[in-house]
């Protein structure tokens, strides 16, 4: 039950991040644990999937996307920062 309600929620997780650029949905997998005696429940392991998605033009010269793997790496207050989104935009310095 508890396992059910893990995909339910990861379900409505990807639908709510679907149009999110960069946003790698998340798959739940169910896996049987212990013997036929003393079966307990499914195992439940969320990862997210690394199958590329399709590119769309923005309109945005700034907007950029990554094929393939890997991450952007951004200079964050707290030190490096990375991700896949490659929505960027200038501060009021002009910096991006």
């Amino acid at each position: 039950m508890l396992a059910t309600s893990h995909q339910q929620d990861v379900a409505a997780q990807n639908l709510a991040h679907a149009s999110k650029p960069g946003y790698r949905r998340e798959i739940v997998q169910f896996e049987a644990s212990g013997s036929a005696d003393d079966f307990v429940g499914p195992s439940v392991s969320v990862h997210a999937d690394q199958t590329p998605g399709g590119f769309e033009h923005t309109g945005n010269s700034l907007d950029v996307a990554i094929s393939g793997s890997g991450l952007f790496v951004i200079d964050g207050p707290g030190g490096p920062m990375y991700s896949r989104s490659g929505v960027f935009q200038l501060n009021g310095e002009g910096q991006l």
